[in-house]
């Protein structure tokens, strides 16, 4: 299993970073997000529960298309959020619903008002948890999941800043993260991982070869 995590700072309160956050799809930073639906909403007292579809592109490395037949070109992933108005905070669980038997991977993020500065910026702290147990290659696919995690978590910050920018202008500076990786070095594992594939791509291969003589 790999754990992530990474601290952002918004310079805009918190009132206005959960309005946006309904209506951050589609934005430039986003691309790979398709589409959002609605599938529940309730209130339970001053706390708004709703769960969201959003389907997006599945960004399948070549090797991996070579070892693993007949992936789909999109995923599902379901989002679960709580809004709480009592504490002002907005949370969302998410987790793909596709593909979970190659790869599993599980967001919490929280946004809350800056303590000591809730009048001017909002704080998300975002925990990711990614893990495989497909067998012969599951550290293969785990550090490929962490390195698209990494990538996606600063393009959906930027994302929704784009789109708070848009509805009450910018602010200088607008956005500041902080990333942890509780794992080796993410470079050298993707370097390793890769070369990794590719020898399991080739073995399988020269099997299939073998058994077709």
């Amino acid at each position: 299993m790999r754990y992530f995590d990474v601290f952002s700072s918004f310079d805009y309160d918190w009132s206005r970073i959960f309005s946006t956050l309904w209506v951050r799809y589609p934005n430039k930073s986003s691309k790979h997000v398709i589409s959002e639906d609605t599938v529940e909403r309730r209130v339970d007292g001053n706390k708004l529960i709703s769960k969201r579809l959003l389907r997006k592109t599945s960004a399948i490395p070549k090797w991996g298309r070579q070892v693993f037949r007949r992936l789909p070109n999109y995923v599902y992933v379901l989002e679960e959020s709580i809004v709480d108005l009592d504490t002002k905070t907005f949370t969302t669980y998410t987790r793909n619903i596709t593909l979970q038997g190659y790869l599993v991977a599980e967001e919490k993020c929280v946004f809350n008002p800056t303590p000591n500065n809730s009048l001017i910026s909002t704080d998300c702290a975002k925990s990711a948890w990614i893990y495989s147990r497909f067998p012969g290659f599951s550290r293969v696919l785990e550090v490929f999941g962490l390195r698209k995690y990494r990538k996606n978590a600063r393009s959906a910050d930027q994302g929704l800043l784009q789109v708070i920018e848009s509805r009450y202008g910018a602010q200088k500076p607008s956005m500041r993260q902080r990333i942890h990786e509780h794992s080796e070095h993410s470079k050298e594992l993707v370097k390793q991982a890769t070369k990794l594939a590719y020898e399991k791509t080739a073995d399988s291969k020269e099997k299939n070869e073998g058994f077709k003589m």
